[in-house]
């Protein structure tokens, strides 16, 4: 019963948010169906627990949260308002060849570790490419370097400022502009996947799919159609991963489905029961934390791979959803005021948007959709400063040093 009264609260809470914005991408609609989706898959998971905790309503307490903060920023409308932004008095002029040179940049620094995948992949091949990789990294004989990391993130960065730049433009048949968008599509796909992470690859995809809604979307009806091909293609490619890194794991397909999408509600139960000590902050100034670390200073800072914990005699995970990380800080209402600083740090995005319908704008709360969504499984906010750092810092460098995009008023 507490279960089916959960998955109640959160379709009520995403028809709610839908009729008072009049947005399905409005982030309080988004974050409420992809709380229902999880349940709902939780409901029919093999280890699901149907016995009532009091733990279950931090997850209804912390969504109402994230609702009240996100509406203080962004009031409701009286009126209904269309998916895409305003036209704004911009022209972005391109510099196409800076945009060649960094291309052929990345270009390179792939190469370097495509060699050094062939010399692993010579010498250390087991069932398929991605097990072995997996399996050398995991044995710390595999690694691409921190340069690697980093043109990761550039490479994905630049797939969506091209991306918005290209949708943005009134007639799109800009031919220069579309071949080197499709070059950095496949360069930045190649990226994603050599990261050996399905995180990675939705951290590249979902930005990119909520930049074509904002841009292209007309009406809900279509933004649903866009939505459910966009996600079946993300499932299809789940099941791919998971066959090419589970090779020798005796439970099925389904089964690591349910244990990817609703395990970690059941591992974040089991994790409350029991915890009782606090870090005092050490997973939420994780990053404060490591650079006193790396100058001299020994701070405890919290971990970015948890420990794994059985939720059945069968299934095991080591996620436990955004809830962990911050409660296991400072307790409950840390965690609960957490939802409450997110939805108005959201709030501000959206407003940002229909504001001022930039470029910047755009691409900004679109990749916020990201953590947005990930919260079912982990923490993405705090736990990745160091990429976000580079994320913005990559956007400040193409929007406004004036070597790649120039802005004019019409």
């Amino acid at each position: 019963m507490a279960l089916l009264l959960i998955l109640a609260f959160f379709l009520i809470s995403t028809i709610t948010c839908f009729l008072l914005y009049r947005n399905i991408i409005n982030p309080p609609v988004i974050l409420s169906f992809v709380w229902f989706i999880v349940f709902l898959f939780y409901t029919f998971s093999p280890f699901a627990d149907f016995n009532f905790s009091h733990y279950y309503l931090i997850f209804v307490f912390g969504h109402f949260l994230f609702i009240v903060g996100f509406m203080l920023i962004s009031k409701p409308l009286r009126k209904n308002k269309v998916i895409g932004i305003k036209k704004n008095n911009v022209n972005y002029y391109i510099n196409i060849n800076s945009f060649k040179i960094i291309i052929l940049i990345e270009f390179v620094i792939l190469l370097l570790a495509l060699f050094n995948i062939r010399k692993i992949l010579s010498t250390n091949f087991i069932n398929n490419w991605w097990f072995s990789l997996k399996y050398a990294k995991n044995m710390q004989y595999y690694d691409n370097g921190i340069l690697f990391g980093y043109a990761v993130i550039f490479s994905f960065v630049l797939t969506y400022i091209l991306f918005a730049l290209y949708l943005n433009k009134k007639n799109t048949t800009d031919i220069e502009l579309k071949k080197i968008l499709y070059i950095q599509f496949v360069i930045a796909g190649i990226y994603a996947i050599l990261s050996l992470g399905r995180t990675f690859i939705f951290l590249l995809f979902i930005p990119l799919f909520f930049i074509y809604i904002i841009y292209k979307s007309k009406n809900t009806f279509q933004t649903i159609r866009v939505m459910v091909i966009f996600f079946g293609g993300l499932l299809l490619i789940f099941f791919i991963i998971n066959s090419l890194k589970n090779v020798q794991a005796t439970s099925g397909m389904m089964d690591s489905f349910y244990l990817y999408v609703s395990g970690s509600i059941k591992a974040f139960i089991i994790w409350a029961d029991f915890e009782e000590n606090y870090m005092n902050g050490a997973n939420t100034f994780r990053f404060v934390f490591s650079v006193l670390n790396s100058i001299g200073f020994d701070m405890e800072s919290g971990k970015l791979i948890e420990d794994f914990i059985w939720l059945d005699s069968s299934h095991t995970t080591n996620v436990y959803t955004i809830y962990k990380w911050y409660y296991s800080d400072f307790g409950l209402f840390y965690a609960l005021l957490i939802q409450f600083l997110l939805g108005m740090f959201h709030g501000l995005l959206y407003n940002n948007l229909f504001k001022k319908g930039t470029l910047t704008a755009v691409v900004l709360l679109s990749i916020s959709f990201y953590p947005l969504i990930m919260q079912f499984f982990q923490d993405q906010y705090v736990a990745l400063t160091s990429t976000w750092i580079q994320v913005l810092f990559w956007i400040s460098l193409i929007f406004k040093s004036g070597f790649f995009i120039v802005k004019k008023k019409k």
